[in-house]
């Protein structure tokens, strides 16, 4: 009897995972009968175009030779960024980053620490500005956050959007 449920347990799980049903909010999932256990879940449905969140000023140097010359920038402000959520807050954040995470292989959190003394080197065109911000770059997603019962149906969704950062780094231009 053991086996045969086993049998049938493995067997739902490939048909959660291939059918789409999303994770839940809390702990649980599809049982061994086929019923979801009622509650929020979340899932992704798109990512954006990531965004840069500044940590201290604009930092530029304009070149006022003939040709091109390198320039090196550094980081002067250590801080922290931040993941921001905003539309429905049933799912809390770490369900939504983990959920991010495994759809977009992604490592976001919920804040990284930028650190001061980072550098970064362009190449500045004649007489042209060199223009660098150092900070974190942060993933945008937007969500749905369902209400499921017991029998998998879902009786309530809102949209979510977030911004997660992953990444710490340079956003550089040329004016």
């Amino acid at each position: 009897m053991k086996t045969v449920l086993r049998k049938v347990s493995v067997t739902l799980a490939m048909l959660v995972v291939l059918i789409g049903i999303p994770v839940p909010a809390t702990a649980g999932s599809i049982g061994t009968h086929g019923l979801c256990n009622p509650g929020w879940y979340y899932r992704v449905i798109s990512r954006g175009a990531d965004t840069h969140s500044q940590v201290g000023p604009t930092q530029s140097d304009y070149n006022g030779t003939g040709s091109a010359a390198l320039v090196t920038l550094t980081a002067q402000m250590s801080g922290s960024v931040s993941a921001t959520f905003s539309g429905s807050t049933n799912v809390g954040a770490s369900i939504k980053l983990a959920e991010i995470h495994t759809t977009y292989g992604i490592n976001v959190q919920s804040t990284i620490t930028v650190t001061i003394g980072n550098q970064i080197q362009i190449s500045v065109p004649s007489h042209m500005t060199g223009n660098g911000n150092y900070g974190a770059w942060r993933a945008h997603t937007t969500g749905v956050e369902e209400w499921y019962t017991s029998t998998c149906s879902v009786t309530s969704s809102a949209g979510t959007s977030e911004y997660s950062p992953y990444k710490v780094g340079w956003n550089t231009w040329i004016s």
